[in-house]
């Protein structure tokens, strides 16, 4: 989890949930509920980074031979 992918897409993710959940709450009048949203969202992020597997980022060796 110290690959900068995986801060960037957290921040992304869950500013874009935070963003939206700020609306839901002031401008329509939900409740805090909404504020757990983000929090959820930026929990499954840091799940799926810390599950992947480490050979998912190297490329497959190209079958083409140099010449």
């Amino acid at each position: 989890m110290r690959d900068p992918r995986c801060w960037r897409e957290l921040f992304i993710r869950a500013g874009t949930m935070t963003i939206i959940s700020a609306i839901t709450y002031f401008i329509l009048g939900q409740g805090p509920w909404v504020w757990l949203i983000p929090l959820g969202v930026a929990v499954l992020v840091l799940v799926k980074w810390a599950t992947r597997h480490e050979e998912a980022d190297e490329e497959p060796p190209s079958d083409k031979t140099q010449s």
